[in-house]
């Protein structure tokens, strides 16, 4: 035997397809160069995902510099040290050609069945239906299923040959069609080379392009009409990802509003994750498109600039991979930089927004035992509670059936000691439609006189770009954390640790003008916390200054802002909620004072929303938008 019977070699048979559990995937382009770079951004991805499995590895392209020869994959792509040899015995490929691949490829005069060469030789993919899906009956192009997503991997350097531009159909673009009618899981997952949108090694904007072209002009239309999600390439040796977008295509100039599905960054920590209404197949609800074709090229002054993408990474230090995680209805991406740095990442959803559990609180803390309170969720056929002692690494788990109240009363808690717990909503168990974990929330069983919550919270002066958040000193606190997001935001991607019991205000900066933000504060008594704060809300002026300098502190930006007219203001019974310009608006969100959630209100029309509030308690509340600007304003209800 000349390798094997040890715990590297292994292997996991894929699950039923349409079954639900977490899918990982790690996707690499333009790899192959047997250089120190591409040994570390194997490791960064190894670390990063810790001794967990991944279910799929995908190959983007350009996989052995830099002419695909046998003799160079031997050395650059299996070879045990600088490439892949010692993770090839556990970790299955499923891969697809590049340019540099097609360099050794033979017969590339004659019809795409006829193509041979190294790579061909090398590979072995599911040409017959074998994985799922249509049978191409060619290694060119093929499909497979894995859990409840559908992947598809074509060849772009076929485009030219088979779909050059405009001679649509071709027998690659006929397979694509039947095979993505035909699917029938949720999620789509294509990936090819040659990149649609880039400005990074390579121009999509160049004429010579025509591969790039190809892909973009030919074959985006067809990803808006059938319902894909995601699109992975490589090619350009830079890392780019868009936002969620449709109908692009020509060059970048020509971009507009109308291509936004949703401008957002799409990150779930701030609130800006990407919503695609139907769970499975559906014309132009976006594209998410990313580029990594960075896993072992780089270029040294890429111009990073095409207005499709709203995340990069470039120049000597540029090199990194692409990992995935799928689970139900949730898509989660992050980018990951040779040195192990998670420099983009991104959430998408699809069906209906199935979302944690809201305001979370504690009551009624005893000696042994306290009250978990939440606000119940839209669309909830019933939760789950976690919980542990902090810093604990075991959870505790408790179902919440359907039809119970919003809250748990938990015993057998000890004198002395604090405890996170957290919740879940299951929106549909046969579907494994669920929401990911609300943000922890945190108690302690007092041996004395419990750490009390900061009172008398006021957020003056506020100026456009700037704010001082007041607090009366909590008597015994020896410092406070401050948290805060953008209004209406999700979690709390702002943490300022303060030392100092007599610490009374914090001035924080960079914020955007006519912009919401909301922000509480946490007592620190002796290494207990107390309770969070009622969140506190204010909106930035539109001008002036703010005088006093102080220790600036980080706030979540998005791509564009507004502000929203609400009139009549105060609102009795109805009102009407508008925004200018094409922004393209899929609901409006309203909050009050606490940061709870009250409504989310569909919008059916171009630019306004209507409002009604006959059965909301009197008061100020916040209103925002989801899409592609985030809009705000606040507006007060005399019923």
């Amino acid at each position: 035997m000349q390798s094997g019977a040890d715990s590297n070699h292994r292997f996991k048979t894929a699950p039923v397809p349409g079954s639900v559990q977490p899918i990982r995937v790690w996707a690499i382009g333009d790899f192959g160069k047997g250089n120190t770079e591409q040994g570390q951004v194997r490791d960064a991805y190894l670390n990063f995902i810790d001794g967990k499995h991944t279910d799929m590895w995908v190959w983007l392209g350009d996989n052995a510099y830099d002419d695909g020869t046998d003799s160079e994959y031997q050395s650059k792509v299996f070879d045990p040290v600088v490439a892949y040899g010692s993770i090839m015995p556990y970790m299955h490929f499923h891969p697809t050609p590049g340019n540099h691949d097609y360099n050794s490829v033979t017969n590339l005069l004659l019809p795409p069945s006829f193509h041979g060469g190294p790579y061909y030789d090398i590979v072995e993919v599911f040409e017959n239906g074998e994985g799922g899906g249509v049978p191409s009956n060619s290694e060119i192009y093929y499909s497979y299923d894995y859990g409840n997503v559908h992947f598809i991997a074509i060849t772009s350097e076929e485009a030219t040959l088979t779909g050059a531009l405009g001679s649509l159909p071709s027998d690659m673009s006929n397979w694509f069609i039947a095979d993505i009618q035909a699917n029938t899981l949720p999620w789509v997952i294509v990936y090819f080379h040659a990149a649609p949108y880039t400005k990074g090694s390579h121009d999509s904007d160049n004429p010579v392009e025509l591969l790039m072209a190809a892909m973009r002009d030919d074959w985006t239309p067809m990803f808006d009409q059938y319902g894909v999600d995601l699109v992975l390439t490589g090619h350009s040796h830079v890392y780019e990802r868009s936002m969620l977008i449709k109908g692009h295509t020509g060059f970048s100039f020509t971009f507009g509003s109308s291509n936004i599905v949703d401008g957002g960054n799409g990150h779930y920590g701030s609130g800006q994750a990407y919503l695609k209404p139907t769970f499975g197949q559906a014309p132009n609800e976006g594209v998410v498109y990313a580029v990594a074709g960075n896993s072992g090229s780089h270029d040294d002054n890429p111009d990073l600039n095409h207005p499709v993408h709203v995340a990069s990474d470039g120049g000597p230090e540029g090199y990194g991979s692409l990992a995935l995680e799928i689970h139900a209805n949730r898509l989660d991406a992050w980018y990951i930089n040779k040195d192990s740095s998670i420099r983009d990442e991104f959430t998408i959803f699809k069906g209906h927004d199935c979302s944690f559990p809201t305001h979370l609180h504690v009551t009624q803390i005893t000696p042994n035992s306290a009250r978990l309170n939440w606000d119940q969720m839209l669309g909830a056929d019933h939760y789950i509670i976690r919980g542990r002692p902090l810093g604990g690494t075991n959870w505790v788990t408790l179902p919440i059936p359907q039809g119970a109240p919003n809250f748990k009363l938990v015993s057998g808690l000890n004198l002395g000691v604090s405890y996170e717990w957290q919740m879940q909503t299951i929106c549909d168990p046969n579907s494994g439609l669920m929401s990911y974990w609300s943000p922890l929330n945190r108690f302690t069983i007092e041996p004395q006189m419990p750490c009390p919550t900061p009172l008398g919270l006021s957020t003056a002066p506020v100026s456009a770009t700037a704010g001082r958040l007041n607090w009366l000193p909590v008597p015994g606190a020896s410092g406070y954390l401050i948290e805060g997001r953008l209004g209406g935001g999700v979690g709390w991607p702002v943490s300022i640790t303060i030392n100092g019991g007599n610490t009374n205000h914090k001035d924080v900066f960079g914020l955007n003008p006519n912009q919401g933000y909301e922000w509480r504060i946490i007592s620190r008594c002796s290494g207990f916390f107390s309770q969070p704060s009622a969140v506190q809300v204010f909106i930035t002026g539109s001008s002036g200054r703010f005088l006093h300098h102080a220790e600036a502190l980080e706030w979540p930006t998005i791509l564009k802002t507004g502000e929203l007219d609400i009139y009549p203001n105060p609102v009795s019974g109805k009102a009407r909620i508008e925004w200018t310009g094409e922004a393209q608006i899929s609901h409006v969100k309203i909050y009050d004072l606490s940061g709870r959630l009250v409504q989310l209100i569909p919008v059916n029309e171009a630019n306004f929303s209507l409002l009604e509030t006959s059965w909301m308690e009197n008061g100020i509340y916040l209103a925002t938008t989801l899409g592609s600007v985030l809009f705000s304003g606040r507006f007060e209800v005399r019923n």
